[in-house]
């Protein structure tokens, strides 16, 4: 259909879908930037800007807050591919073959079909 015959909120979906979202690499970038730099001040096994030693209480807060950071990120992201997939869903967005609706169930499990399979490159070298 034509652009002019379209609600005008699908062609903003279809508008901002046409292009990669600088809003998100941004914050994709931040978070992967935190994690970082927790990383580089938790240290290795080695040397630890702060001093922080494997099993230590720094050093468990460090990862929790990593595990929290990430946590977080991941449940904006959720929140955001449901509420666009009911929007489009109460649009009737047409989708293309091969495109992931993010529904409530796919939210959860790609991503965690993701993780067992990054799990286990790791564990057998391919990580």
């Amino acid at each position: 259909p034509a652009p002019e015959t379209l609600d005008p909120e699908l062609l903003t979906i279809l508008t901002s879908e046409s292009t990669i979202s600088l809003q998100k690499v941004t914050s994709l970038t931040a978070l992967f930037i935190c994690i970082l730099i927790l990383n580089v001040l938790k240290g290795g096994g080695y040397y630890s800007p702060l001093g922080i030693h494997c099993g230590s209480p720094g050093w468990w807060f460090s990862n929790l807050l990593m595990f929290l950071l990430i946590t977080l990120f991941m449940s904006n992201v959720r929140t955001t591919l449901i509420k666009k997939y009911h929007t489009k869903q109460r649009l009737n967005f047409k989708y293309v073959t091969g495109d992931i609706q993010w529904s409530e169930r796919n939210t959860v499990v790609y991503p965690l079909i993701c993780t067992v399979a990054g799990g286990g490159a790791g564990m057998f070298g391919g990580g």
